[in-house]
């Protein structure tokens, strides 16, 4: 139930963030949220994320969200590599029953110049989620929502794998639409 409110700042373009090891939940900004509610504030520098060791959830913010809520600053933009071990994504390598938005409510979720790849044991890799699951019609992010993936690759050695979602799971009753 906590409320984290961060900015992150870096000093040199140049940089890039190295977080975790081959076992760990590894992601540029958490490595796992749970019933929890994370928030980015506006000012924040851009992500550069440089997986180079496979991990078992990896993403560019986060690398494991379950019952939790992620707010990104309006056009935020990161980059970088992400080189997954399980899931593997570009926001999260493993998401379920948690809503990523960005500040506004415009619905549009940009990746520019990311690139995702999968090992041979992965399970999922997506451009946006790995793996995405969720119970209830008012937290599924792949609705009304536009993605927009620009100068980004997926690789994927096994296992499921998509442009937004390697594996989409929703389990809630409601019959949807989702434009792809």
């Amino acid at each position: 139930g906590s409320v984290l409110q961060a900015t992150y700042t870096n000093t040199k373009e140049t940089d890039v963030t190295f977080i975790g090891t081959g076992e760990a939940y590894c992601g540029g900004l958490i490595g796992e949220i749970n019933n929890s509610t994370f928030e980015l504030l506006p000012d924040s520098s851009e992500l550069k994320v440089d997986f180079k060791t496979a991990k078992n959830h990896a993403g560019f913010i986060c690398g494991h969200a379950e019952n939790s809520t992620i707010t990104l600053p309006d056009g935020y933009t990161f980059s970088g590599t992400v080189d997954g071990n399980q899931y593997a994504g570009g926001i999260a390598g493993y998401c379920k029953n948690t809503v990523v938005n960005y500040e506004s409510t415009s619905g549009t979720i940009t990746l520019n110049g990311c690139n995702i790849k999968n090992g041979s044991n992965a399970d999922a890799t997506g451009g946006v989620f790995g793996y995405y699951e969720c119970d209830t019609l008012d937290k599924d992010i792949l609705l009304g929502r536009t993605y927009t993936l620009t100068g980004c690759t997926l690789e994927s050695g096994k296992g499921y794998s998509g442009g937004i979602a390697g594996e989409y799971k929703p389990t809630y009753t409601e019959n949807v639409t989702v434009d792809l």
